[in-house]
């Protein structure tokens, strides 16, 4: 599948919200996705947000199914995200995300409160201008 994703990444990087659009031919959907950091020894992990492991749920919302995948983000804030499987055609899912731009502060905070009402609004409005929020757009 190709598409595009927007990412929210909330400061310390702990976990992310997004969704994945495709538009083909063939198909036209949204897939959320969800990713919650997974530890690393810290002589891999880059203080920076430059390596990290994530566990990444991908929910069909129009099947309600929903399938996990390790990946790995490289890269910091301008990041690429990659399956760490990369176990040939048995593989569940692949993965691999480029950043094409990115939103930050009061620009990334208009577009959170619009597309991610879930993540705003469990903020007082005042937090969600303070919490340095991360915006990413990526393609693959």
């Amino acid at each position: 599948m190709d598409g595009c994703a927007a990412l929210c990444f909330p400061d310390g990087g702990e976990w992310f919200q997004g969704y994945f659009y495709v538009s083909s031919e063939m198909d036209e959907m949204t897939l959320g996705l969800f990713g919650v950091e997974i530890p690393v020894d810290d002589c891999v992990r880059c203080c920076h947000g430059g390596y990290r492991e994530y566990e990444l749920t991908i929910i069909n919302y129009s099947t309600e199914q929903e399938a996990r995948v390790t990946i790995q983000k490289t890269g910091g804030d301008f990041c690429i995200l990659d399956s760490t499987d990369q176990g040939g055609d048995t593989s569940p899912a692949k993965l691999h995300f480029e950043t094409l731009s990115m939103l930050t502060d009061e620009k990334a905070c208009t577009f959170i409160r619009r597309a991610f009402p879930s993540i705003s609004n469990r903020c007082q409005r005042d937090e969600v201008n303070k919490t340095r929020y991360l915006l990413t757009w990526l393609t693959n």
